[in-house]
């Protein structure tokens, strides 16, 4: 947050570095953890007695996440992830061969 003291950090300066991490590549879990950080720093402050305000990072959206993946699997691992089915199952095996 620069220069910026904990005091005066505003959700405004949050907005503008969750921004500022997007434009930057960063994913939507990296920015949730520098809020996450910003949010203990707050918090250890108000039990220690160093500031009496609320948190800024309350009025701030986390970014939203989207963990799906997409995944292939090769040919070796096709016959390999098939071979064992049919070890396994009677159903899996009849499934297969049709």
């Amino acid at each position: 947050m620069g220069n910026i003291p904990l005091k005066g950090i505003s959700p405004f300066d949050l907005e503008k570095m969750k921004s500022k991490m997007l434009k930057a590549g960063k994913t939507p879990r990296t920015i949730e953890y520098a809020l996450a950080i910003v949010r203990q720093v707050h918090n250890l402050a108000v039990t220690q007695g160093l500031l009496d305000c609320a948190c800024p990072v309350k009025r701030v959206k986390t970014p939203r996440r989207d963990n799906r993946r997409l995944a292939f699997l090769s040919h070796e691992q096709a016959d390999a992830l098939l071979e064992e089915l049919v070890k396994q199952s009677h159903q899996a095996r009849t499934a297969i061969e049709q």
